[in-house]
């Protein structure tokens, strides 16, 4: 099942998509669907189903699970320590192993110690501990962290972030092609799918290397959104030369 979240940011994306593309969308006509995620129907009559891929490495995922992993154990910790604090969690988005729920307990508990001990010191302002000094606090998984002492507790997460080839496109493509003949059981028209890049921070993909290539794809139309610039457009494909 779709998480809330999911379902918000993937409604985001195909908003901004219907506006840079400048479609004519019947606007009581948008539904949230599954399989494929978005039915809406546009002014000159077609039905078009919508499904959503991220184009992401396998190991820059892997790595963002992780984060977040890291994020809810020091979320946890600092709970339950009943420190209040506002903590910014540095990490570098580069492929990485999974790690074990020890790893992460260990990382976490690494994290309480510090964050106890610089809102006990009294920092009016944000304290940001990084380089030399983060490695004497046994904290192996960020590059850095920040620290604001405050009335309530948030933790937050913020990548650097590394490039991302433009065969990465090509295989969010190809991850959804083997569902394609279910998507058309919706009696749709046209079957879109739309490819999203530099969701988050890190892992951009520069919109010019996907605009200059000619992708394998046998959906209706293959459109691709650069999420941080906001750039949208439809890419050419090999199915498209052969209508």
């Amino acid at each position: 099942m779709t998480r809330p979240s999911d379902i918000k940011n993937e409604t985001e994306q195909l908003t901004k998509m219907i506006k840079l593309l400048q479609l004519d969308v019947v606007d009581e006509s948008l539904l949230k669907s599954e399989s494929p995620d978005f039915l809406f129907k546009l002014r000159d009559g077609r039905h078009v189903g919508v499904e959503i891929v991220s184009a992401v490495s396998q190991e820059v995922a892997q790595g963002r699970g992780t984060q977040r992993a890291i994020k809810d154990a020091v979320y946890d910790a600092l709970n339950s320590a009943n420190i209040k604090a506002y903590v910014c969690l540095r990490f570098n988005e580069s492929p990485s192993r999974s790690l074990t729920r020890a790893e992460i307990r260990s990382e976490a508990q690494a994290v309480e110690r510090l964050v106890r001990t610089t809102t006990t010191a009294g920092h009016a302002d944000w304290h940001t501990i990084e380089g030399d000094d983060l490695e004497e606090t046994g904290i192996e998984h960020l590059v850095g962290i920040r620290i604001l002492a405050s009335e309530e507790l948030d933790v937050i997460c913020s990548t650097s972030g590394i490039g991302m080839p433009p065969s990465i496109v090509q295989d969010a493509i190809n991850k959804k092609v083997p569902k394609l003949e279910d998507y058309r059981r919706r009696g749709t028209d046209e079957i879109w799918l739309l490819v999203t890049a530099s969701v988050g921070i890190g892992s951009s993909l520069d919109a010019t290397e996907a605009q200059g290539r000619v992708f394998d794809s046998p959906f209706d139309k293959t459109i691709f959104l650069e999420c941080f610039e906001g750039r949208c457009f439809v890419l050419p494909t090999h199915a498209d030369k052969n209508r």
